[in-house]
């Protein structure tokens, strides 16, 4: 095991100071010191002496190892810009809790304690964990790589999109004296693998990605922001239409309001997200309500009715969470049922469709519906049988089809295109029960998922004998990115439906259930 750590705070060089004041630092000369890049001398009061040294800066210390071994000793580094950072491993390894016991009296403002154990040699895309290596999501500017955890004290708390998203994220949770919250990623006396797999989405949301919760130094905007301003509440108004508001999208909001809370022309303390459909802003709501920002709809009658006042979300955390905690597992009545096609939306898969439609002509009304900047080479893809009645139908054809829609034309794809996708398919369920609330997987139910990009969630307006009527089409990535970030074992199989649609296009459906 390792202890690696970096922390900011408003006394970096007091940080400094006891830390190499502690074990094992204390116990022994460092090997070598530098003070900005250059070897110094020194004596046993060789921390008070580099700390003197006025912008001296940075300090980096090292010692050998317990038995005089080179690189595996203990280190320790004051930045420039105020980062401590230090690290002690194997046998000099404190236990976890004594060093919780001292890092909480440290006066930081900010803390992250790296990875325990040994580094993988590749790094996972954002959001990805494959059990064999270890995700790279920290918060920059030069703090360690997310491991068991970060603390936040008093204002280290404001570079967070809110103080909302300390209790609503796939972590441990424990409040401390002094307004200091320590945020748990993995139990930590659980093994190297079983820790990184349940640490992997935690680190992103909690770190710099594009679901995070936590707003870098010198913020980088993904999207354009502009909105009507009322200067009297310092409020700025962004309306919003049949458009999925992106998690990327929503941390550009907090930035900006961040950023925009001292500014002397316009200062912004309130962001309101104005949607034209209530269904809009009812799948928006948890995401909004996390982050603090305001989620408003224009009701029948042409009034702005605000959402988010008394909205109280369950908290849902994952399972080893509960175990920590002490908490009953979860239970909760069955309220969505997620299906691979489109056939939840049907009164008779099989049989004969209202208006006279064959079953591929409703994978050619998804892709009808999307935008036209969109749709040249969008493409989707359903399982159906040979026996169900298809526009595109051709003789000889048995067994399960992968039928493909893209550029207005559709068919079968060729046996030998169609047995490894089958195969992908037969290799997950088909059909899964949630017990989860559909908004807060993103859903306005009846719902059809399908692959980005697909920017109009405009319920479909064909005749009204169509089956799809009145569904609005759900782009993946958002459902996806909604159902990963709880981090939970009973949704895996969700998730491998999820991005089967992300991967190799194939269009899901999810309908309301209600337990009998």
């Amino acid at each position: 095991m390792k202890l690696q750590v970096s922390a900011m705070g408003p006394d970096p060089r007091g940080v400094f100071a006891k830390i190499a004041a502690s074990v094992p630092f204390a116990q022994r000369l460092p090997l070598d010191i530098t003070v900005d890049y250059e070897e110094v001398s020194f004596d046993e009061d060789w921390a008070r002496n580099v700390l003197r040294r006025g912008n001296g800066l940075p300090i980096a210390a090292d010692w050998l190892g317990p038995h005089g071994e080179r690189y595996t000793g203990p280190w320790l580094k004051l930045a420039r810009w105020g980062l401590v950072s230090w690290k002690i491993e194997n046998e000099e390894a404190p236990p976890l809790d004594s060093a919780l016991a001292f890092i909480k009296a440290l006066p930081i403002e900010i803390l992250v304690i790296g990875p325990l154990f040994e580094d993988r040699v590749s790094n996972a895309p954002p959001g990805e964990w494959d059990g064999d290596r270890e995700p790279c999501v920290g918060l920059s500017e030069g703090h360690r790589v997310h491991g068991l955890g970060v603390m936040f004290r008093g204002k280290g708390h404001e570079r967070l999109v809110s103080r909302r998203w300390l209790d609503h994220g796939p972590w441990l949770v424990r409040r401390m004296e002094n307004d200091t919250t320590w945020i748990q990623f993995h139990d930590a006396t659980a093994d190297a693998e079983t820790a990184w797999a349940q640490a992997a989405r935690a680190h992103d949301r909690m770190g710099i990605s594009h679901v995070g919760g936590y707003l870098q130094h010198d913020y980088a905007f993904h999207s354009e922001i502009s909105g009507l301003y009322k200067a009297a509440d310092r409020t700025l108004t962004i309306s919003r239409s049949s458009v999925t508001l992106t998690q990327v999208e929503l941390l550009d909001l907090c930035a900006y309001r961040a950023q925009m809370r001292g500014d002397e022309k316009q200062p912004i303390d309130r962001i309101r997200v104005l949607f034209w459909d209530e269904r809009d802003a009812r799948r928006h709501l948890h995401e909004l309500w996390l982050r603090e920002l305001e989620c408003w709809y224009i009701d029948a009658q042409g009034r702005e009715v605000r959402a988010d006042e008394g909205y109280q979300p369950e908290r849902i955390v994952p399972e080893w969470v509960e175990r920590a905690e002490g908490r009953a597992p979860r239970v909760a009545p069955v309220k969505v049922r997620l299906t691979l096609g489109l056939a939840s939306l049907l009164d008779d898969p099989e049989g004969e469709l209202p208006g006279g439609w064959c079953r591929d002509d409703l994978v050619h009304h998804v892709v009808d519906w999307l935008d036209e900047v969109n749709r040249p080479g969008y493409e989707l893809r359903e399982v159906l049988g040979a026996h169900v009645p298809r526009v595109s139908a051709r003789e000889g054809e048995t067994g399960d089809l992968v039928v493909r829609v893209v550029d207005d034309v559709g068919g079968a794809l060729p046996t030998e295109e169609a047995a490894p996708l089958l195969a992908k398919v037969r290799a997950i369920r088909p059909e899964i029960e949630l017990s989860f609330d559909p908004d807060r997987l993103g859903l306005s139910l009846p719902a059809i998922i399908a692959p980005d990009p697909y920017p109009k969630q405009q319920p479909i307006k064909f005749s009204r004998t169509n089956p799809l009527n009145g569904v609005i089409v759900h782009p993946v990535s958002d459902v996806l990115a909604r159902v990963r970030s709880l981090n939970r074992e009973d949704l895996r199989d969700a998730e491998a439906l999820l991005q089967l649609c992300a991967d190799d296009r194939f269009v899901l459906s999810a309908v309301a259930l209600t337990e009998p």
